[in-house]
């Protein structure tokens, strides 16, 4: 697997958007939850740099000689030292390519470090004038601390369970699944009753057509006008007791009557073939961020489970808050 700085850094949303600002942004419906919590840390990045050019541990005296060798003091601002992990974190968020990479003489080309220098000073101008003391500007701070700690939280959980052996047992796992699977190109005929299913089993056995009873008879709004059809759909995808019908269904017979979620069913398959997975690299990445995904969704349900969430103030009170899942969902059976 290639080296992942960090999945917030990879996200398309840009460097302005945190965790913390889900709840507003998921409101008014400018931007997708996935894309929210993958943008968390590029914001993260950004504050995180501004505390430590300020006052945070960067700001003492390397420990021991490794590390000082490894993240050498590039140039001080008063008695804060910019280091050299500064500079990088600067050149992230102005979003220069192989920012984590990037030698210290390079980075004095581009003006980053000047830039650091820059933010550094006018901190520290800003704290001798009180400014950090302003009602508004505690609480961008308490809001900084908060989406910087949740997207480092949900960054180490992902790093520490989506890891390349884990993306290729998932798939391997998918490769035997499929080997047992097949794939159907299925038709269906939704009734209310179990009696109307067989008044339409019957006259199909009395040879009317599938495709014409569903455009006159099915309940299914979204596939009567296709003669019934559902197109491609895995076996493997269907509730059992529906796959259990169609496993040896010969292709063009129709099946008895079956119950569902919401009616009844007569189904038909047009044609069935074997389940053929794409190379592992052609899919790698989408199982990757299929797991980051459950990973993040079972982080924040844990958070929840810590520390519950309500919704409380001026008299309301309108329960517990659902668990805003990244998972899109399927078709209804």
């Amino acid at each position: 697997m290639k080296k992942r700085p960090s999945i917030w850094t990879r996200s398309g949303v840009g460097p302005v958007l945190g965790y913390c600002g889900l709840i507003t942004h998921r409101a008014v419906g400018s931007v997708g939850l996935r894309d929210l919590v993958l943008g968390a840390g590029a914001m993260a990045l950004v504050l995180t740099a501004a505390e430590k050019a300020v006052d945070g541990p960067l700001a003492a005296p390397a420990p021991n000689p490794v590390l000082e060798a490894r993240d050498p003091v590039l140039i001080a601002v008063g008695t804060t030292p910019i280091r050299l992990s500064d500079a990088r974190a600067q050149a992230v968020i102005s979003q220069v390519s192989d920012a984590e990479e990037l030698p210290a003489p390079d980075l004095f080309q581009t003006g980053l470090v000047g830039e650091a220098a820059d933010q550094v000073a006018l901190a520290k101008l800003a704290e001798a004038r009180g400014l950090e003391d302003a009602l508004e500007v505690r609480a961008q701070l308490a809001l900084a601390r908060r989406r910087i700690l949740s997207s480092a939280l949900l960054d180490l959980a992902v790093n520490r369970e989506v890891t390349e052996d884990q993306v290729r047992a998932v798939y391997d796992a998918e490769v035997a699944a499929a080997a047992a699977d097949q794939t159907l190109i299925l038709r269906r005929i939704q009734v209310s009753s179990m009696t109307e299913a067989e008044d339409i089993l019957t006259r199909l056995g009395n040879g009317a057509s599938f495709s014409e009873m569903a455009r006159r008879r099915s309940l299914d709004m979204s596939t009567r006008n296709q003669g019934g059809d559902l197109g491609k759909v895995r076996l493997s995808d269907l509730p059992p007791s529906i796959a259990d019908v169609l496993y040896d269904l010969p292709v063009g017979d129709v099946s008895i009557p079956v119950e569902g979620q919401e009616g009844w069913y007569l189904l038909t398959v047009d044609a069935r073939s074997e389940v053929r997975l794409p190379p592992f690299e052609d899919v790698q990445e989408n199982i990757e961020r299929r797991l980051r995904d459950e990973v993040v969704t079972k982080t924040i349900a844990e958070a929840r489970a810590a520390v519950p969430i309500r919704m409380a103030g001026n008299g309301l009170d309108a329960g517990p808050l659902p668990l805003m899942s990244l998972q899109s969902a399927g078709r209804t059976w």
